[in-house]
């Protein structure tokens, strides 16, 4: 049996050694950490830190982006966002924005973090020659394009044009963005925007259902679900989010932020609001403790819709259309909105004006076009609304004021599914009204959003 090698004991040279190692090792590990430490600290302090003065918002953003892991540069000279930047929030015209992509002459491409109503998309060879894009974009010589446009700020000075991907997809994992579109101001996000800033695990993915702007070889767009996967559109009705894209000037100036969720950054101009016609469409109102969003303005009146339906005993109630090509104050849903509904709210009298609202037939022959709601109009404090109206999504099984165009007795509906359906004038269903406040109206408080909505009170 092998005898045990009896440990020696260490001489004092090699315990010197061991303890000059293990200060070196604690020494680099002190040295890295302390760096580790300082790197975050510097980071942090950039991340948080305000805009100076005189600044454009793609050297702020610029400033931000050194040495950001979600920020990264192409041979062109361009930077993209990709996966979960913190510093890429933008407040616009009352909008809250996410930077897409710093071009290398300074312009920003920037996409809506909400989306701005809902629409059909029907099958088209490019998305430039469909309704959404005209309700988007101002178009020559077209009275009622550019829904979207014309409620953002100075969009005249403050946008510019841009291009998008145009390449027929049929396999989202092949895509090759070979083919631009021609210059638009404004637009929505492609498959190539959506999957190359990560997907559904990307910063893009807002829980919400959304268009895109790419379709594929037979003509069908391509959308977000809630869960961040993607479809294929297969029927005419689908109702969709609109989530805008817009593409902002090089000289665009920052007034103030960070860039950050919390404080992003507000380009120049934005001024405080004093009256209910200073306030952005898409800002909240609480009146007659009811809340409301902002889809209009105009010289005759600001338009709100109620965020919400019409409840009666803590119910939604229900009501018949009345004749379906006739939107009217003598019968229906337009003597009800007009006369006993609108004796429920505050002072009405005082905050209310009479409006011209509009509405039309729709259908399959015109691919649901929104532009057929302007056909006929009426002028009346109480409305209901149609296919043009902004923020129509999150409320199903409600009545719009768009008549069949081949069958007069039928009206048109958001039905429980979320789907564009036809029914007879004769059958009740839930409502959200439209009003319509006077310009003398003030604001006493609130910031315009869900959380803390513009307060209302009439200068007498």
């Amino acid at each position: 049996m092998k005898e045990k090698k009896k440990r020696q004991p260490t001489g004092v040279g090699e315990k010197i050694f061991q303890i000059i190692n293990l200060m070196l090792i604690i020494g680099i590990l002190g040295t890295y950490t302390y760096r580790a430490y300082k790197y975050k600290d510097y980071f942090d302090k950039l991340a948080t830190a305000q805009v100076g003065e005189e600044i454009t918002l793609a050297d702020a953003l610029l400033e931000k982006a050194n040495g950001d892991l979600s920020v990264f540069v192409d041979e062109n000279g361009d930077h993209y966002y990709i996966d979960d930047p913190k510093n890429n929030y933008v407040r616009y015209s009352g909008r809250l924005f996410r930077v897409l992509k710093v071009y290398k002459n300074k312009t920003v491409k920037l996409a809506d973090v909400d989306v701005e109503g809902i629409s059909v998309l029907n099958v088209h060879d490019d998305f430039t020659e469909s309704s959404l894009y005209r309700w988007l974009n101002v178009i020559p010589d077209d009275e009622h394009s550019g829904i979207f446009e014309k409620a953002l700020r100075n969009a005249d000075k403050i946008l510019t044009t841009g291009v998008f991907c145009t390449d027929k997809v049929d396999d989202a994992s092949h895509i090759a963005c070979t083919i631009n579109s021609d210059k638009v101001k404004v637009t929505m996000l492609t498959l190539e925007d959506y999957l190359s800033t990560g997907g559904a695990k990307g910063f893009l993915n807002n829980g919400k259902q959304f268009w895109l702007a790419s379709n594929n070889t037979e003509g069908q767009f391509w959308y977000v679900n809630e869960d961040g996967s993607l479809s294929v559109s297969d029927f005419d009705t689908q109702l969709i989010g609109i989530r805008p894209v817009i593409f902002i000037s090089a000289d665009a100036m920052v007034g103030s932020g960070a860039g950050t969720a919390e404080d992003p950054f507000v380009l120049a101009g934005e001024a405080k609001a004093i009256y209910i016609t200073d306030i952005n469409t898409g800002s909240y109102v609480q009146y007659s403790d009811r809340m409301w969003r902002v889809t209009a303005q105009s010289e005759e009146g600001t338009e709100l819709l109620l965020d919400g339906c019409i409840t009666e005993n803590g119910e939604d109630k229900k009501i018949k259309y009345g004749t379906a090509s006739r939107y009217s104050t003598d019968s229906g849903i337009g003597k009800y909105l007009n006369n006993d509904w609108m004796n429920t709210l505050d002072r009405a009298d005082k905050f209310l004006c009479e409006h011209t609202w509009y509405y039309g037939s729709t259908g399959i022959i015109s691919g649901f076009d929104y532009e057929t709601s302007y056909e006929k109009s009426v002028n009346c404090y109480v409305a209901i609304p149609n296919l043009a109206t902004p923020y129509l999504g999150g409320y199903n099984g409600i009545l719009l004021s768009n008549y069949d165009a081949h069958n007069t007795d039928a009206i048109y509906i958001i039905d429980s599914d979320g789907r564009l359906f036809g029914d007879y004038d004769t059958v009740a269903y839930k409502v959200r009204p439209l009003i319509a406040m006077k310009p003398n109206v003030s604001i006493v408080s609130g910031k315009g959003t869900l959380e803390d909505p513009y307060i209302v009170e009439v200068n007498e």
